[in-house]
């Protein structure tokens, strides 16, 4: 099952690189749990609780960056996947560009997607899914 899981999350991903985040979203339970790194800051009270407030947090994260992110590595963990992501991102009054790096937890229940963990730190995201660099 848990190479599903990988599939689904790459699915996930790829509907996302589309704009279609409807589909993007189909995995997701209705009461998923966003769990974004302290820097990332645009989530009222840090946590996101429910699908619209997933689903307005990644649809802020699209319009900010853009659209263009690549999955660098997945891991199989059980009921979780670990995805590295590299996104190149360009600041909209600044125009300076850059890699932003940052790796999620994604925790599965059946088939659905309970909560997502968002990680800055790739080791952090290793240590928390109970798997070394």
């Amino acid at each position: 099952m848990s190479q599903e899981n990988v599939e689904l999350v790459r699915e996930q991903f790829e509907a996302f690189n589309r704009g279609d985040l409807d589909a993007a979203s189909e995995i997701a339970d209705p009461d998923i749990v966003l769990r974004p790194p302290e820097t990332w800051r645009t989530v009222e009270g840090g946590v996101a609780y429910g699908f619209d407030a997933v689903y307005r947090f990644f649809a802020t994260y699209r319009d900010a960056f853009g659209p263009h992110v690549e999955i660098e590595e997945q891991l199989d963990a059980g009921d979780r996947v670990v995805t590295r992501y590299r996104s190149h991102v360009r600041g909209d009054y600044s125009g300076v560009e850059g890699d932003l790096r940052f790796t999620m937890i994604h925790t599965f229940r059946e088939g659905l997607v309970v909560m997502i963990e968002v990680f800055t730190d790739h080791a952090d995201a290793l240590r928390a899914a109970g798997l070394r660099e």
